[in-house]
């Protein structure tokens, strides 16, 4: 069996591949009305700057900088500006807003499957190029059916529905998609130059790289590593190899090029890392960068286990309950996982310079290179499903290579191959996918099948309670914020969202449960760390507990909140302060709480309007009386 297929064969393969496309999504419909989750509301259901109702450069304009000095001290249009222009098109053009979201967030997906097609099949007829020129790894009978089948593995993983149906992970999706477009252009015009060296097709090429790179970056950070995940591919297939006729400078301006990128991110790193400060991280996580970094030896691990074996229950969305590594023996199983990565290095760079088994050597680079970003120094959370997103394209390539060389080693019949691949690559992953997918129709469904796998979760108890409150369930509200906050206890956000709930419902609440809960609530407020759900919840409760009796009852939980080093707690709360000093009728109090309020957030309209009044009567009171 040779590896070029017939005309025939080929348009076999491209309408298998079409049916496989439908049917990832078909398989994703049913849940495309499912719930808004988490980040869903601050970035969308939230944000009016998406909630365009004319189209037009201006409108566009808002979109792209509607979340200015939110999460971010960039400018407000390197915030992600393409994904929330994305989700602006949405609104306008569409009469769901909410289930169009998904509805996108599918065809995007399969149409990042198409491009995955593209780029399989270019891996293939690189390999394929190896062979014969080196002779030293035979190519599998079967490759020809690998952009099948790698392809259809990917589209229709169980992980992939906690990114394609969580609707503000339109980010990662887009990233991807345009990070694949410039992988593929640049494969091609690579190609091109094993023939000659032809300067113009070095500029084209390194315009068009650089050009989807910005793209995908102005989609979500992650972009910027499409020029290193380019370098993998040079690295593993084309090997820095021109034609004949290349000369020296050319071929050195070329490496510098591809090369450069590299250096710059794990020279970016490594700048965070030397300068990171235990101190400031432990004041919003649980971690520090050493810890988080011999934690991630571990979790990157069980990404890889989670690709070979996608157990639904282990895919949990919410892995807030994930043991950190206080050190190499703590757990046992962290200094397993160091070793385990130090000799995938050390058997990288023995493949690479012997130029061994390159469909393995690009699997697992293509998934390190992926993980750069999310899963070494900056201290984001630990776990999510989504930052798998592009990086398992590698692994799943080498993995179905790998099953190609047992089938051909074996000497398993054409028939018995391709029935395997389709069993392990297409029939297992869909009905896993169609499963997890059930439980994504709806809010209530989500959280009954996040409560029968993963119990222990405080975020899953709160999630639960937000369920619970919309409709109007006040006692089972308060319950399941009692259990979060019973496994989570350095957690304010759970105390503060009981307090927002105790406001909302002073009837059903007596002074002694208020004060205990205030109590708590501000024993957990001081100390570390300070939670972005902290953050949000703090925000809720002030707009929840508006009354002025209610927010003289709980001054010294704003004035916790004040000496906590973040500027939207420190603007919030002095504004809170400001509204108790003006009913004492402390004006010149008042005031100065909202100098400090402004200074932390000058663009605040009630900072503004309220020390524009406060302004107005300090300067009365000075005014010589008639």
């Amino acid at each position: 069996m040779t590896y070029f297929s017939s005309q025939t064969q080929s348009k076999v393969m491209v309408c298998l591949f079409a049916v496989i496309c439908l049917l990832c999504f078909f398989i994703y419909l049913p849940a495309v009305n499912g719930p808004m989750l988490f980040d869903d509301k601050s970035n969308i259901l939230f944000n009016d700057g998406i909630k365009i109702n004319e189209l037009n450069s201006a409108s566009l304009l808002q979109a792209a900088s509607s979340m200015q000095d939110t999460f971010t001290s960039r400018h407000p249009y390197l915030n992600r500006p393409i994904s929330y222009i994305s989700f602006a098109l949405n609104y306008y053009f569409a009469d769901d807003f909410f289930r169009s979201l998904k509805v996108t967030n599918t065809l995007l997906h399969v149409m990042c499957g198409f491009l995955i097609y593209a780029l399989v099949t270019q891996l293939v007829t690189l390999a394929s190029q190896n062979t014969s020129r080196y002779g030293n790894d035979s190519l599998p009978p079967c490759a020809r059916w690998l952009p099948l089948f790698v392809t259809s593995f990917w589209l229709l993983h169980p992980l992939m529905v906690s990114t394609v149906l969580y609707s503000v992970q339109r980010m990662t999706i887009l990233s991807a998609f345009f990070s694949l477009v410039g992988i593929v252009s640049f494969i091609h015009l690579r190609q091109k130059l094993l023939l000659q060296a032809n300067n113009t097709l070095l500029v084209i090429g390194a315009g068009l790289l650089g050009l989807f790179t910005a793209l995908a970056f102005l989609c979500k950070e992650n972009g910027i590593l499409t020029p290193l995940l380019c370098a993998v591919i040079e690295a593993c297939f084309f090997r820095f190899r021109f034609s004949p006729s290349t000369t020296s400078a050319f071929s050195t301006m070329y490496k510098a090029l591809l090369i450069s990128p590299l250096l710059l991110v794990v020279g970016y790193l490594v700048k965070i890392y030397i300068f990171s400060n235990a101190d400031t991280t432990l004041a919003t996580r649980e971690f520090d960068t050493n810890a988080r970094l011999l934690t991630e030896s571990r979790i990157t691990l069980e990404y890889l286990y989670w690709l070979v074996v996608p157990d639904i229950r282990q895919l949990t969305f919410l892995h807030d309950t994930v043991l950190i590594s206080k050190d190499l023996l703590n757990p046992i199983t962290t200094i397993m996982a160091v070793l385990t990565w130090m000799g995938t290095f050390a058997g990288l760079a023995w493949l690479l310079i012997r130029n061994r088994l390159p469909w393995l050597s690009f699997g697992v680079l293509w998934f390190i290179v992926g993980h750069l970003l999310e899963s070494t120094v900056i201290t984001l959370e630990l776990v999510f499903e989504h930052r798998n997103y592009l990086p398992y394209v590698g692994p799943v390539f080498s993995l179905a290579w790998a099953i190609t060389l047992c089938a051909q080693k074996f000497k398993a019949s054409a028939v018995i191959s391709l029935s395997l691949l389709t069993t392990l690559f297409i029939a297992m992953p869909a009905a896993a996918t169609m499963e997890r997918v059930k439980h994504w129709r709806s809010e209530e469904a989500l959280i009954i099948h996040l409560f029968d796998i993963n119990s222990g979760s405080p975020r899953v108890w709160a999630k639960a309670a937000d369920l619970y409150f919309s409709h109007g369930d006040v006692a089972n509200t308060m319950k399941a914020l009692e259990q979060a906050f019973i496994y989570a206890p350095w957690e304010a956000g759970y105390g503060l969202a009981q307090i927002g709930v105790m406001c909302t419902f002073p009837d059903k609440f007596g002074v002694k449960e208020v004060i205990a809960m205030r109590d708590r609530t501000l024993k957990a407020l001081e100390q570390l760390p300070t939670t972005s759900y902290s953050i949000s919840q703090y925000s809720n409760m002030i707009h929840m507990c508006s009354d002025l009796q209610q927010v003289n009852a709980f001054a010294v939980i704003h004035q916790a909140a004040s000496r906590i080093n973040n500027t939207i707690l420190r603007s919030r709360s002095n504004y809170m302060l400001a509204l108790i000093a003006l009913e004492k009728k402390e004006v010149a109090s008042a005031q100065r709480f909202l100098e400090i309020a402004y200074e932390a957030d000058p663009k605040s309209s009630e900072v503004l309007s309220l020390k524009a009044s406060v302004d107005l009567l300090l300067q009365q009171s000075k005014q010589p009386k008639n």
